[in-house]
């Protein structure tokens, strides 16, 4: 439906973080009620959903310098690579240097 209203090749839902915030923390860590959890993810959606049929979503990328949106699509695109290098062990943590490669060999 965004994509629809906001004439934009980009879409906006709902983070899976903040789906996973809401298992975690509010209903596992809280105790409350996973239907809590559930009813603040729907209410998020309709927010979204009410910002792009009076296109604020759109005023509010058109406004954000090109230079800005290139380096957070660049780091968004680095954060991504270095989660998926570390999940194969391509790096590793290292104290001195913060990375460094690891154990190419197992």
């Amino acid at each position: 439906m965004m994509g629809l209203f906001a004439n934009l090749p980009v879409a906006l839902a709902p983070a899976m973080g903040l789906n996973a915030f809401f298992a975690f923390v509010v209903v596992q860590a809280m105790g409350l009620p996973w239907q809590v959890g559930m009813g603040a993810i729907f209410w998020g959606a309709i927010g979204l959903l009410l910002l792009t049929i009076f296109r604020v979503r759109y005023w509010m990328i058109a406004n954000i310098p090109v230079s800005l949106r290139v380096g957070i699509t660049s780091g968004i695109g680095l954060f991504i690579g270095m989660m998926g290098l570390k999940n194969a062990g391509v790096i590793v943590a290292n104290p001195e240097t913060l990375v460094s490669i690891g154990n190419l060999t197992s």
